[in-house]
């Protein structure tokens, strides 16, 4: 079970990818409506942290070495 930390990162990264695509919504209606709106860049989310980077290779192995 991913730590309470690992965790936040988590769900920061994800309401940053979220806002990410909102923001492409918000260009590609404007641009469907014939409207200008400045290129606005969202905050790049935060990579995986290290741990949880590590498992996750782990897990990838191991499912790789099953086939």
């Amino acid at each position: 079970m991913p730590s309470p930390s690992d965790h936040l990162s988590e769900l920061r990264r994800q309401r940053a990818l979220v806002q990410e695509h909102l923001a492409w919504l918000d260009r590609e209606i404007a641009a469907a409506a014939g409207e200008t709106t400045p290129l606005t860049l969202a905050p790049k989310p935060p990579g995986p942290p290290a741990a949880s980077a590590s498992v996750a290779n782990e897990e990838a192995e191991a499912l790789l070495a099953s086939y």
